[in-house]
């Protein structure tokens, strides 16, 4: 990913945040915004990320992972992906989508336009699960109830992952650009 001169974004933003760009956790590195021009990458540190992509030049835009959540931005010449544990990942998808006209053609679940998302609470709980799992299971008298919350945590992670590689099949994860009904953008 090539730097590019990325204008003052300070006015108009739809959405900004600060993520690690590199890393998926440690201290922020970049500022990411939306605008109402297209989607900016601006670095806080030496070795943040760093581009400028109007709307006109993306041509899709694909949500990955459960736990390692992240955003992939596609353009005819390159992808940038955004990881999006430090962000509100729902604003921020929803304000690419919206201004950049791209659209989803996979048929909604009632979930879906709820905007509920089960892999996100699966996860979570999941871990939570897991990890008081294995604290009870460090007692004595709570080894029996332990090995109960270690099986549903791991549960709810497998349903949480099963879900998300049915969303990426359904292609509920992709938004892309259209030039008409049912015409993809090249």
């Amino acid at each position: 990913m090539a730097p590019s001169n990325t204008p003052d974004f300070d006015s108009e933003v739809v959405y900004q945040g600060q993520i690690a760009g590199t890393r998926q956790c440690g201290e922020p590195d970049t500022t990411v915004a939306v605008t109402e021009r297209g989607v900016h990458a601006r670095p806080i540190k030496e070795g943040g990320l760093e581009f400028s992509l109007p709307y006109e030049t993306i041509t899709g835009l694909q949500c990955h992972g459960a736990l390692n959540r992240s955003i992939t931005i596609e353009t005819a010449e390159a992808s940038y992906e955004i990881p999006t544990t430090m962000l509100e990942e729902r604003r921020f998808r929803e304000a690419i989508v919206d201004h950049g006209n791209l659209t989803n053609p996979c048929t909604r679940l009632p979930f879906d336009r709820l905007g509920v998302c089960p892999c996100a609470v699966g996860s979570s709980l999941g871990c939570l699960l897991v990890v008081a799992g294995i604290g009870l299971v460090l007692t004595v008298f709570g080894a029996l109830l332990g090995a109960g919350f270690i099986a549903a945590g791991v549960t709810l992670l497998a349903l949480a992952y099963l879900s998300r590689k049915v969303a990426a099949w359904r292609g509920s994860n992709r938004w892309e650009r259209t030039n008409g009904p049912g015409e993809s953008a090249v």
